[in-house]
């Protein structure tokens, strides 16, 4: 597209350019410079000097009327959008940002992050120039502006969206939430921070935009950093559960830390040998989390040892198949009924506790997809394990449709949850409207929904 504006304007050389209709991002005089260089000037009426016309989407009756006119005169169209690309690319990016930074010309600035002919690179580059002024994102005109060209380009809607909800505070949140850009993060902590809602369901979840920020593993070391400048227990508390956390400001983290940013470091699973033995020494709280997440080898499994910490809660850990052996000689019920539920274990070693266990641990077994077909089926003659197989995806077919034809509600919401659960089930279990959040987490209903819109 971009070739056959530059080739249209290659052929107009020593013409003139009619724009019609309202433009949008850049000036008249703006275009006067960029088109002297193809020897085009621009014209202010239609004559027999137009070689080319640019169209804007905004247009009012009367240049429609003139667009008609250089329609049968066969002159050759452009659309605006498209001739912004090209004026775009052929602009020199470092000469346009430092004159934006000697002029400090906010209004430019505004209508050049407006635009979108400028790749992201150079976006964020224009969106980290703008003054907010000490004010929200929405409480004024200009603000507003640049906070909805901020979500325009970055909010990911899978296809689905009204055009209003790009006016919600909530979407500006969901799109730092799930960015996976580095520098769009790095730009975002620019944004005037705000509190959300939080349903009190949540444990803890971010309720400012730096807090989402410091919890989202794709932010970047540096700007990690930054945030932890801020000193703010709350902006901590999640800086110490992501993983790209430098090591230096991890420690910081846990010397001024109280007990809910321990805790929260517990549950990172990048912690260093350092912080790992210096969380050993904390609450049974703290350690009981650290256990169940830090990442374990035989090195950090002695350690434990010789301070005394080991807990049941390392039965939960998805790391322990690396040192289970170790465990199995513990006699500890809790223990066991941890690493029955954990589904990183092996199906032999789960053979094996339930040897040992018995029927102790039958309810956790009954829900791990790494237990033996056989025990499953077993189970569920047994019976009592009903809502736990019905949530199991390596429970065989013939028991989920023989747990969906019982007809009860608990065993239905985990059928819901199940993507081993033929189609046609889900599909009948979608009339219940109290289903219907569980089926929107299961892959399996939600891909042949988007396999019939055309989607995937």
């Amino acid at each position: 597209m971009i070739e056959r504006v530059e080739e249209r304007l290659q052929n107009a050389s020593a013409k003139k350019v009619l724009f019609l209709g309202k433009l949008k991002h850049f000036t008249q005089d703006e275009y006067s410079v960029f088109l002297s260089k193809y020897a085009i000037e621009i014209a202010s009426v239609l004559d027999d000097s137009v070689a080319l016309v640019v169209e804007s989407s905004m247009m009012t009756p009367v240049d429609d009327d003139i667009s008609y006119e250089a329609y049968k005169r066969k002159i050759p169209f452009v659309k605006l959008d498209e001739f912004d690309r090209l004026y775009v690319r052929k602009l020199n990016p470092n000469s346009l940002l430092a004159a934006l930074k000697l002029s400090n010309d906010q209004s430019r600035l505004i209508r050049l992050i407006k635009s979108e002919a400028f790749d992201d690179d150079i976006f964020l580059k224009l969106f980290g120039m703008y003054d907010w002024r000490g004010e929200g994102v929405f409480e004024s005109d200009e603000n507003r502006d640049v906070t909805i060209a901020f979500i325009k380009r970055f909010y990911k809607n899978d296809g689905f969206m009204d055009p209003s909800i790009i006016y919600s505070p909530i979407t500006l949140a969901a799109t730092i939430r799930d960015c996976e850009n580095a520098e769009v993060l790095d730009a975002a902590i620019k944004i005037p921070d705000f509190r959300m809602n939080v349903s009190k369901s949540v444990d803890r979840a971010p309720k400012t935009l730096k807090e989402l920020v410091a919890y989202n593993r794709f932010t970047s070391p540096h700007t990690l950093s930054k945030l932890s400048n801020y000193n703010d227990a709350d902006i901590d508390y999640f800086l110490a559960q992501n993983p790209n956390t430098p090591k230096s400001v991890v420690l910081k983290l846990y010397e001024r830390g109280d007990r809910n940013t321990k805790r929260s470091l517990a549950q990172n699973s990048a912690v260093s040998d350092e912080i790992f033995e210096k969380l050993l020494d904390e609450s049974d709280e703290v350690v009981e989390t650290l256990l169940a997440n830090v990442v374990l080898n035989e090195g950090r499994f002695e350690t434990i040892l010789s301070k005394g910490r080991l807990m049941s809660s390392i039965g939960l850990n998805e790391s322990v198949s690396s040192i289970v052996d170790r465990l199995m000689g513990i006699d500890d019920k809790r223990l066991f009924k941890n690493l029955a539920q954990n589904p990183t274990v092996s199906t032999d070693t789960l053979h094996t506790l339930y040897e040992k266990y018995g029927d102790e641990i039958a309810q956790e077994l009954s829900a791990n997809p790494n237990c033996d077909v056989a025990l499953l089926r077993e189970f569920y003659e047994v019976g009592g394990y009903e809502e736990e197989l019905a949530r199991n995806i390596s429970t065989p077919q013939e028991i989920l449709i023989a747990l969906f034809e019982k007809n009860e509600h608990a065993i239905n919401l985990n059928l819901a949850l199940n993507s081993s659960m033929p189609i046609e089930y889900l599909q009948q279990l979608q009339l219940d409207n109290t289903l219907l959040n569980n089926l929107s987490k299961n892959s399996t209903f939600t891909n042949a929904i988007l396999g019939n819109l055309g989607m995937v």
